[in-house]
């Protein structure tokens, strides 16, 4: 009897599973699925860099206003950090969005005009 209800509570977590995942199948409207995908861990690991960048921005452009000697020092840095803003701008015209009703959108007609 307790492999009968171990065999009927994972029939039942499988079909859960299935079901999810069938779900989220049906909130992607789109077919560039070559875009990457909103929600994705390397869009999330992305966007945490570049919100450092631009932390590390706020920081230090104050400071370089204010000495000429630190201007010269983070030179270099800073003109990564604007060739890493470009490549976003770049990455965010390659990415889906997030619409209406949570519905994820993976059609990059539509992305570059609502971008």
């Amino acid at each position: 009897r307790k492999e009968r209800d171990n065999e009927e509570g994972m029939s039942h977590l499988v079909k859960k599973v299935l079901d999810a995942h069938q779900k989220k199948k049906d909130m992607i409207e789109g077919e560039d699925m070559w875009l990457i995908h909103p929600l994705s861990p390397e869009h999330a690991a992305w966007d945490i860099l570049v919100s450092l960048l631009i932390l590390l921005t706020v920081i230090t452009m104050p400071l370089s206003l204010g000495w000429e000697e630190l201007n010269e020092l983070f030179y270099d840095m800073n003109l990564a950090v604007d060739f890493i803003f470009m490549i976003d701008v770049i990455i965010n015209f390659c990415t889906g969005i997030v619409g209406e009703n949570d519905k994820i959108i993976m059609d990059a007609e539509y992305v570059r005009r609502n971008y």
